[in-house]
């Protein structure tokens, strides 16, 4: 949001900032940094905060490219800029840049320092000697810092500031600068949750009211220790908020509203309930319900929609249209129920980003959705189970084509999504229709359908919605063996026996033809083949010895 790298033109010193991207598209950063410093003196006799941070941040970038460790470089020199600013709205600003960078510099080159002792390498001043816990303490310091002079930046508004401040849905023209700062410190703080370390103090976030009403949350006393543990500080931050901006503008409550139900949704811990109270509502859930209510008392504000647009994207994080898992909770439906009028309603909004969302919305919720699991391996004359699970699918149809071994093996390995369209021509040994229930309720369901009896042979097993499988969208295949046989297969330090036996009865089979295949890489057609590598015949205890040189028995294939 701050300090963004686009070359954008302020309105002063406009022909000096197309030259000095001139000079920086021809390579030449010493002429460039002498029409930056140039900028930067003529602003700071105009104390035009817009441009002076606008030449900071080109001045190090200019000096950026030419170093090594850069990165670390960048983030001394503006530590530089804020100690020897006097000015309040600068240091603010600098300080929310530097808080960000120790962010980004730990997310980025964390890995190298991750067990790094502190107490016996860290140089202060250093920071390619910073432990993770020194960096994520020098950004909490800094976002914290960003906030030291409220008055001050109460009187700034983010159009006083149009080269450094990019506008967008969270930040407004009208917003004051201590808002967005405060913001950008509860986003930051949010998405930094892998490097969040243990309170200090016995602080936890598990007061009831948490994800509560306005009214509610500001009454909880949050206590008087560990006030620089980072979850108290948002804690606490939200409740100035809350309170600072209840009054003077509804836009700013809701937006800052709606990012503290976000964040108490994701940190709270367990709170003084009841278990009952516990399993019926999850944090998810308790945010939807904050949000339901906090829609209710504003439904007649004009930024009504803000709140809208953040239940219905609550509501579809938490939809039952898992085709893997149809198990459904009550919770999901109700949500699908409530989604599903607020999804239409923001298709109509005047504000194209909330328009598209919801768009994408209902295509996902009229996706279509297929798949089906069988047996491997069947009696032959015998019908046998399928389990469906499907979603938006009134009719399915099934083809079950005899393939050969190649094509068998070929149909497992290949796993590119038009594996299906080199079967349209192969002739059908069955082909049948289902009407599947529950179809129009954009629910994932499930059901066992029969698989008609078959005799000895290799299949595959075709499911496409519809009745037409050249024109299907939607195919999901599988393969059958259809077969009085079966074997075991074990491996003990790399040798390989395999047992084959009657399918019904389980006895041993003598004199079984067994040919062993290997998985080879194909480097030339980029895919897997299978190779013969021999055939063998059991012995009278139905086993066979397989003579492969390969150790790894998921390399090895029997037929």
């Amino acid at each position: 949001m701050l300090l963004t790298s686009n070359l954008m033109m302020a309105q002063s010193n406009e022909k000096l900032w197309k030259e000095v991207e001139k000079y920086m598209e021809e390579g030449k950063p010493a002429s460039a940094t002498e029409l930056v410093d140039e900028i930067y003196d003529r602003s700071r006799k105009e104390n035009d905060h817009d441009e002076i941070i606008k030449s900071l941040h080109y001045k190090n970038i200019l000096k950026a490219e030419l170093e090594e460790d850069f990165e670390a470089k960048s983030i001394a020199r503006y530590e530089g800029y804020f100690n020897q600013e006097s000015d309040l709205i600068i240091k603010a600003i600098l300080a929310n840049s530097l808080g960000k960078s120790y962010m980004n510099y730990l997310q980025n080159y964390g890995w190298r320092q991750q067990n790094r002792t502190s107490q016996l390498v860290e140089e202060d001043g250093d920071i390619l000697t910073y432990s993770n816990e020194k960096l994520l303490d020098k950004s909490s310091f800094y976002f914290m810092r960003s906030l030291d002079n409220k008055d001050a930046l109460q009187k700034v508004l983010a159009n006083d500031l149009p080269a450094i401040i990019n506008y967008s849905e969270q930040t407004q023209a009208n917003d004051d600068l201590y808002l967005i700062l405060a913001m950008d410190i509860v986003r930051n703080f949010q998405n930094s949750n892998n490097y969040i370390t243990a309170p200090k103090d016995e602080f936890k976030l598990n007061q009831i009211g948490l994800v509560g009403s306005i009214a509610e949350y500001l009454t909880i006393d949050f206590g008087n220790k560990d006030v620089f543990h980072l979850k108290k500080y948002v804690a606490t931050l939200f409740q100035d908020l809350l309170s600072e901006y209840g009054s003077r503008s509804e836009l700013s409550l809701i937006k800052v509203n709606i990012e503290r139900l976000r964040y108490m949704s994701t940190y709270a811990e367990e709170q003084n309930e009841s278990r009952e109270e516990q399993e019926e509502l999850d944090g998810q859930s308790k945010r939807i319900a904050a949000l339901e209510n906090f829609l209710a008392e504003k439904k007649d504000s004009k930024h009504a929609e803000l709140i809208e647009y953040e239940l219905m994207n609550s509501y579809m994080n938490n939809l039952p249209f898992n085709i893997h898992y149809v198990e459904k909770r009550q919770n999901q439906i109700d949500n699908l129920t409530k989604v599903l009028p607020l999804v239409d309603k923001l298709r109509k909004s005047d504000n194209n980003g909330y328009k598209g969302q919801a768009y994408d919305a209902r295509t996902y919720i009229n996706k279509k959705e297929l798949q089906f699991n069988n047996e491997l391996a069947i009696t032959p004359d015998k019908e046998a189970l399928m389990y469906v699970s499907y979603r938006n699918v009134s009719d399915v149809s099934f083809r079950i084509i005899g393939v050969d071994s190649e094509s068998y093996n070929e149909f497992q390995m290949d796993g590119g999504e038009f594996r299906f369209l080199r079967f349209q021509k192969f002739k059908a040994a069955a082909e049948w229709t289902e009407k599947l229930p529950q179809a129009d309720d954009h629910i994932a369901h499930s059901i066992e359908l029969v698989i008609p009896k078959l005799p000895i042979g290799q299949y595959l097993i075709l499911a496409y919605d519809g009745n037409s499988f050249n024109t299907s969208k939607l195919v999901h295949g599988s393969r059958l063996h259809v077969s009085n046989l079966s074997y075991h297969f074990m491996s003990v330090e790399g040798q390989h026996q395999l047992v084959v036996m009657d399918r019904e009865t389980g006895e041993p089979i003598a004199d079984a033809q067994v040919e062993t295949f290997i998985s080879d890489y194909n480097r030339t057609k980029r895919k897997s083949e299978l190779k013969s590598i021999g055939t063998d015949k059991t012995d009278q205890d139905g086993l066979v010895e397989i003579k492969s040189k390969s150790r790894n028995r998921n390399n090895l294939q029997f037929k």
